[in-house]
């Protein structure tokens, strides 16, 4: 008897299989470690004061949100386009409150290459906010209003 559904023989074996390389290998422990890793990083990124509203996630899922106001409107699509130049695949995300950017590396990846990934998101966080300058804009009452302006 078999089907899709069916929990077939050649499909349940293929799924035991699977499950003795995720223990023998400790591929669970290690998207557990790098997850830790990679989030502890962002979080410094937000402590140095980057353009960083929240970091969340469950393992090597995470992600960070922006806020519009902070770094300007579509600051997550800036950001994962230089990452994208530099070899670093992210996912955005995102509504008009609040923009996010998804990271979602493999179950395998190690600590060196989640490092490396975190260097690149910071290079290109730091190159972004240097790319936008808030100017004060003076008014006829004679307050100030701040502006962002990208690429000045």
């Amino acid at each position: 008897m078999g089907g899709t559904y069916g929990g077939n023989v050649v499909g349940c074996a293929a799924a035991l299989a699977t499950l003795e390389v995720f223990k023998d290998e400790g591929i669970v422990a290690n998207a557990a470690n790098r997850g830790a890793q990679m989030q502890a990083s962002l979080r410094a990124m937000q402590a140095e004061g980057l353009a960083i509203r929240e970091v969340r996630g469950a393992g090597l899922m995470t992600s960070v949100s922006h806020e519009a106001g902070v770094g300007g409107a579509g600051i997550s699509g800036r950001v994962t386009a230089a990452c994208h130049d530099k070899g670093l695949l992210l996912l955005t995300t995102g509504a008009p409150m609040f923009e996010s950017i998804r990271f979602i590396p493999p179950l395998t990846v190690s600590a060196d290459e989640i490092d490396e990934g975190m260097s690149i998101f910071r290079d290109c966080l730091k190159a972004e906010a240097a790319s936008t300058v808030t100017l004060e804009v003076g008014t006829a009452a004679g307050s100030s209003v701040r502006e962002k302006k990208q690429g000045l």
